[in-house]
């Protein structure tokens, strides 16, 4: 019995495996060979101008079997077609495409292979226009200081000139120097270095390819800082009343180079008082002189005031000591109102309107400000008896009295 199993599943086996043997044997291989076709590329031209017509002829030799790719290029610009499978075909490119000068190159391809390839050029048309760029537009007034004009001409597609092309600087100064260079296109554009001179002026720079013509360029020799400063005070009336004030300027001020300084540069005067309090007052420079008006204080007080600039150049320092403006406060006492005036300044004029006048009895204060030369007190406001003793100040002296 277990040999007839064995016969069976042997028998079974070698049938099966004959049965495979034969489907395989039974299946062909075939093999598809595609044959590419030639392509030949026609132009009418290798160089054409900036919005010239371009026709591409392209003549197909082979089987119609497939079709590809045509493909050009030039920079960033990509005009790409389907070709037909035909044995030839004429392509006008667009002439939004054609506008832009460079070197186009061409290709048609089919499955990222190369069938044919070939190149042409574009040339910019006569220049229509010119791009004038100036900058920086002020410069140091030092021999050393630099600016730069750059030009690019173009046509009308705003394609750059061809390269060589001339480009005329012709320079005027405010002392009637006059200067010509010329300067031709290289990589795209042309460039003229402008050189600082010491001394301060303006240049005004005509930029021209002898057929288009930029605006008038112009470029500032500005003086530097100030290489030193003194003041002096005009109009010094040295006495604390709060009205008038010290005239205070420097002095005609000019750089290294003898320039006077630029109008609306700043200058700081710093005023430091006899506490040690300190101001600032901004000025700014008219005709090369810098000035500030100082309001005499209310009080006697003592000021030291220099001048610095923003390349920290100093002043000397001078010293406003102001006095006190009156010299006694006369009073007159009612039932009703303590009446401190008329207080009377060293000129013999009424003390300024507004002046404050303080009033202490023991702990408490009292002010008042003065209207034509006299501060009064209602009695019925101030908590007083008889034989109260009193302390009037203004103007920084003061006074003792008594109820």
């Amino acid at each position: 019995m277990w040999i007839r199993i064995i016969i069976i599943i042997t028998t079974s086996v070698l049938l099966c495996s004959c049965h495979n043997r034969s489907l395989h044997h039974s299946t062909p291989e075939i093999w598809n060979e595609i044959v590419m076709p030639k392509y030949s590329l026609l132009l009418n031209n290798e160089n054409y101008i900036a919005g010239d017509i371009v026709t591409l002829n392209i003549n197909q030799d082979g089987p119609d079997i497939i079709k590809s790719k045509l493909i050009i290029e030039n920079g960033p610009q990509v005009y790409s077609e389907v070709l037909p499978a035909s044995e030839d075909h004429s392509i006008v490119l667009p002439e939004s495409f054609t506008q832009h000068s460079g070197n186009y190159k061409i290709g048609i391809y089919y499955n990222n292979e190369t069938l044919v390839s070939d190149s042409f050029n574009i040339n910019s048309q006569d220049s229509d226009h010119l791009y004038v760029l100036t900058g920086p537009r002020s410069i140091n007034a030092d021999g050393n200081d630099a600016s730069m004009i750059v030009s690019i001409p173009s046509d009308k597609y705003d394609n750059v000139v061809h390269e060589g092309t001339p480009i005329y600087y012709e320079s005027l100064s405010k002392a009637n120097k006059e200067n010509m260079s010329v300067v031709p296109i290289k990589d795209q554009v042309s460039y003229n270095i402008i050189l600082s001179d010491t001394k301060a002026s303006s240049h005004f720079i005509g930029v021209t390819d002898l057929k288009n013509s930029s605006l008038e360029q112009r470029i500032d020799f500005i003086p530097m800082w100030p290489s030193e400063i003194t003041i002096s005070n005009e109009d010094y009336y040295p006495y604390a009343n709060n009205k008038n004030f010290v005239d205070i300027k420097t002095n005609q001020l000019l750089d290294s180079n003898q320039n006077t300084i630029s109008e609306g540069t700043f200058i700081r005067y710093i005023l430091i008082d006899n506490f040690e309090k300190k101001s600032i007052y901004n000025s700014l420079v008219i005709d090369g002189v810098a000035r500030v008006r100082i309001k005499n204080p209310a009080q006697p007080k003592s000021y030291s005031v220099y001048a610095e600039s923003s390349n920290s150049i100093k002043s000397n320092i001078i010293k406003l000591r102001f006095k006190p403006d009156i010299t006694s406060i006369p009073y007159t006492l009612s039932d009703s109102t303590l009446v401190v005036g008329p207080l009377i300044s060293q000129l013999g004029q009424l003390i300024s309107e507004g002046t404050e006048v303080t009033l202490i009895i023991g702990n408490n204060i009292y002010k008042e400000e003065s209207y034509k030369g006299e501060a009064i007190f209602q009695l019925k406001l101030i908590e007083h008896r008889a034989g109260d003793k009193f302390i009037i100040k203004t103007a920084g002296i003061k006074q003792t009295g008594k109820f």
